[in-house]
């Protein structure tokens, strides 16, 4: 109960200090700063749009789906990976057309080894928000720790379509084309 308290606290500081709760992958924002991000002529300028992106992924017009996630995500990044789950799982069965929800739980289940359920997540982000680069590098990451490193350069080099300075991306895409020009499948 404690720890629910001290993340329920720290959700509160967060409303407190975000400017909106009324977005989510919809937002119309969203065309303009990807058109921002792909034209991002360095990487700090690149930086700028892809906090906004994220902020916006975040908001949801529902408080307590908002909420959950926010809970979610405070429980992952304690290693508290049962909450989190199950407050990821909350907010999805709130709204399973939350992108953001689907991603922070793909990216749980990856930490905790569950390629699987992690896969299955991402391909729910992409449905709902096909420029989520985030998840395109998750999947690079999930195929390259498959050793599939075909599919991890496709992914990789996806999410640096949409996104030219994802560092994650380019040193995924960098490791999976060194792999498959040595010859490892």
């Amino acid at each position: 109960m404690r720890k629910l308290l001290k993340a329920l606290a720290l959700v509160t500081a967060i409303f407190v200090h975000s400017q909106s709760v009324s977005a989510d992958q919809n937002d119309p924002r969203l065309n303009y700063l990807f058109s921002q991000l792909k034209a991002a002529e360095n990487a700090a300028t690149a930086s700028e749009h892809e906090d906004e992106i994220w902020r916006i992924w975040l908001e949801h017009p529902d408080k307590r789906t908002r909420e959950v996630t926010l809970i979610g995500i405070a429980f992952m990044n304690r290693g508290e990976a049962r909450l989190a789950e199950l407050a990821f799982s909350e907010a999805l069965e709130r709204n399973p057309e939350f992108a953001e929800a689907w991603n922070k739980r793909a990216t749980l289940r990856y930490m905790v080894g569950d390629l699987e359920g992690s896969v299955a997540d991402c391909a729910n982000v992409l449905k709902l928000e096909p420029r989520h680069y985030g998840a395109m590098a998750g999947l690079g990451m999930i195929s390259a720790s498959r050793k599939n490193w075909r599919r991890a350069t496709e992914w990789y080099k996806r999410a640096l379509e949409i996104h030219p300075h994802f560092t994650g991306a380019k040193i995924g895409l960098e490791n999976a084309l060194e792999n498959l020009n040595a010859g490892r499948v």
